[in-house]
């Protein structure tokens, strides 16, 4: 297969199903890396966190992360969204998701937020992309990723279910019979190797197998935001707020290295209020 028909078929996977695995796209020095700074904050996970993150697990927040600003500008991952038709990618946040052994499912949900004024919210080219690396392999059995394919630009009955999905009480599982945990129509599992990148849609619906496993089963979500240029001036500052909100308390020099690929929108437009819930024109 050459060069040009491999990322072919994986912007034709993405743009038709929501979700694509680019291989190999982080080096074993790398992955190594990203394990040791994942580790040491799990390490300093509270008894609250874990019990406010059932279904999570965990949630860490980049602000907290400043060591991961070479996994956030890896070369490689820049490539590859380069090389899939993805200009003027723009970063907003990234998160530290880790499910302890024997825990439940992660919850449905999409992680758009900009259903409310965004035109893009509802066309081919996503206004939001998730990039997870996984740091060990995944199967059914430690909680790989499930997705419902095709649902970033079709309703499915979960859309009407989940409203916004991201509450208080879906995360600690108060009620573990929803169909938020449950098997889902035409859902469809995404097993992938540490080291490869799982691209997806924002709006594609997207959950996780419990992991029943005796490992911890540890991710790394980054945002990105492909044609950010073209995205309404709101949109972009909603955007620029969440980046802007994860990085001013890092360390100048990782801030510097960020500033080629964080949000910059520096218009006087106020940010479009973040909207989880499709309107009537998703159908």
């Amino acid at each position: 297969m050459s060069d040009l028909e491999y990322w072919s078929i994986k912007r034709d996977a993405l743009l038709r199903d929501g979700v694509c695995i680019i291989e190999d796209i982080l080096d074993p020095p790398m992955i190594d890396k990203v394990r040791s700074i994942a580790s040491q904050k799990i390490a300093q996970l509270s008894d609250d966190h874990r019990r406010e993150q059932v279904s999570t697990g965990s949630m860490v927040p980049n602000r907290d992360m400043p060591e991961l600003v070479d996994l956030i500008i890896w070369p490689k991952t820049l490539d590859a969204l380069q090389r899939l038709g993805f200009d003027d990618v723009k970063f907003s946040r990234a998160y530290l998701i880790s499910k302890p052994p024997h825990s439940p499912p992660l919850f449905w949900h999409q992680d758009c937020t900009m259903w409310s004024g965004e035109p893009r919210a509802y066309a081919d080219i996503t206004p939001q992309l998730f990039a997870m690396f996984y740091l060990t392999d995944t199967t059914r059995e430690n909680g790989c990723l499930r997705v419902i394919p095709g649902s970033h630009r079709r309703r499915h009955s979960l859309h009407h279910a989940i409203a916004t999905a991201h509450t208080v009480a879906t995360r600690r599982m108060d009620t573990p019979d929803s169909p938020l945990y449950a098997t889902a129509e035409g859902e469809v599992d995404i097993p992938a190797r540490a080291g490869d990148l799982v691209l997806g849609d924002g709006r594609t619906l997207h959950a996780a197998h419990a992991n029943s496993s005796d490992h911890e089963r540890t991710v790394i979500t980054i945002w990105y935001h492909p044609m950010f240029s073209d995205q309404q001036e709101a949109s972009r500052a909603q955007i620029t707020r969440l980046a802007q909100t994860e990085l001013e308390h890092w360390p100048e020099s990782a801030r510097i290295a960020m500033a080629s690929i964080a949000a910059n929108y520096m218009g006087s437009a106020e940010p479009l209020p973040r909207d989880r819930v499709p309107g009537p024109q998703f159908t």
